[in-house]
């Protein structure tokens, strides 16, 4: 059952923070990544970096699961597909982050 801001979510910069909000409709903040005004251009890249990883998320797990049941329906689990297993659960808190 996803509990989880539906996507799409978008990364973007705004006031020494990067936000990742839901794009389709309501504005809904997902996450806050603080950014100190004075932090160096490295720790900004990878603070944006971060953001967008963040709000790449719901299509990955969307993609991961597609995948999954297009594999699963021709192969035997592998290690491979276990890990795909293991991040989704992960993903849903069925499992420990």
């Amino acid at each position: 059952m996803n509990k989880h801001t539906p996507g799409p979510w978008k990364a973007f910069n705004a006031r020494a923070a990067i936000y990742v909000r839901q794009v389709n409709g309501l504005q809904i903040t997902v996450s806050t990544l603080d950014v100190d005004p004075w932090s160096s251009g490295e720790v900004q890249a990878r603070i944006e970096a971060n953001a967008r990883l963040i709000a790449a998320c719901p299509d990955l797990l969307a993609a991961i699961r597609e995948l999954l049941d297009m594999v699963t329906d021709n192969r035997t689990h592998g290690p491979e597909i276990n890990r795909a297993v293991a991040a989704i659960a992960k993903a849903e808190g069925r499992a420990e982050a």
